[in-house]
């Protein structure tokens, strides 16, 4: 005899892999941002040195120190935008997948219970 709840049991295995590799493409993806923006701060910061130490008067010292705060409060500000957009495309990922699952689900419960009748679900007294 067949296991009844075995497809289910599949079904439930495959969303838990399809939610595995959602949730490891949105780290990647976070992953691989964090890395760009630390590539360009580090960059900005070696920049900074540089001119920092060919500057001859406290005047220029004070401009290029003005020019790389400036420069970090961009890179900051443009990070927290496309973390925002990012965050925001993982709500709308988890939420087609959510979507898509409790439908399925609900399906599928539909179907057991006119197979195995309401009955089966109610508390036993």
């Amino acid at each position: 005899m067949e296991n009844q709840f075995q497809p289910h049991i599949d079904s439930s295995i495959e969303a838990t892999y399809e939610l595995s590799n959602l949730m490891l493409s949105q780290i990647a993806r976070m992953t691989q941002l964090g890395i760009e923006h630390t590539k360009l701060m580090m960059a900005l910061t070696h920049a900074q040195i540089s001119g920092g130490l060919s500057a001859k008067t406290p005047e220029e010292v004070m401009s290029r120190f003005n020019q790389s705060v400036d420069a970090h409060v961009k890179n900051i500000t443009e990070l927290g935008t496309e973390l925002c957009e990012l965050g925001m495309s993982f709500q709308s990922e988890d939420a087609l997948f959510v979507e898509s699952h409790v439908s399925q689900a609900d399906n599928t419960l539909q179907q057991l219970m006119a197979r195995v009748g309401p009955q089966s679900f109610m508390p036993k007294k």
